[in-house]
């Protein structure tokens, strides 16, 4: 599965070739002021005998991973927004500027290509979480039923909901994930100097985002 969804040239092409990208145009509209927000590849290797992708040390640059299961502050939601804002405001400049970038991203890896791979794996886990519910007392009758009911069905959900939307706005998105944007923080002090965001960008997609929605 891991070779037919190209998952290690998506994620080497961001950061190969898109982040640097977005980098550029972000430093050109504040000139000397913008951090990049994601580690550097230091190399990358595609084909045998393993594929491989190396990145920058960030513990070496004096970052900490911030505990995802604590969750952030005020401070740093603020941080983590702003940064996420700034990468959707360039994407979105960057595919006027430049499609063709953004041509490997253009289909998610919930796809129908994908399907017999994926399929199995998401109805066992929907399965599981089922069966996890059923355990739960004040929750079992109402919601463990409904799950076991869906698993058969997760996969078109999924594929449903990250369909693209050509008419209307498009960004880089990634999720799907527990927890897919875990922030490295970087203090001096009491402040925090510099965040950076250790993503998967192998689930990264132009894909449609509501103007409306909140994430």
């Amino acid at each position: 599965m891991i070779s037919e969804s190209g998952v290690f040239n998506r994620e080497a092409g961001a950061f190969i070739t898109v982040m640097p990208a977005v980098y550029r145009l972000l430093d050109e509209a504040s000139p000397g002021e913008f951090q990049p927000c994601a580690a550097s590849c230091l190399y990358y290797h595609s084909g045998a005998p393993a594929p491989a992708l190396v990145l920058d040390d960030l513990k070496e640059q004096g970052f900490r991973m911030a505990d995802r299961r604590a969750g952030l502050d005020m401070q740093h939601c603020l941080l983590v927004m702003k940064a996420l804002a700034q990468l959707h405001a360039a994407s979105a400049v960057l595919h006027l500027k430049n499609p063709q970038i953004f041509r490997p991203y253009s289909e998610s890896l919930y796809c129908e290509r994908l399907r017999k791979s994926l399929e199995p794996i998401i109805q066992v886990t929907m399965q599981s979480v089922a069966k996890e519910v059923e355990k739960w007392p004040l929750y079992n009758t109402r919601f463990a039923s409904k799950l076991h009911r869906i698993a058969d069905n997760t996969m078109d959900f999924l594929i449903k909901d990250v369909e693209r939307n050509d008419d209307d706005f498009n960004v880089n998105a990634n999720g799907f994930q527990k927890s897919p944007i875990k922030p490295n923080i970087k203090t001096e002090g009491p402040q925090t100097q510099q965040l950076i965001f250790s993503v998967d960008y192998f689930r990264l997609r132009k894909t449609f985002i509501p103007l409306n929605a909140t994430t």
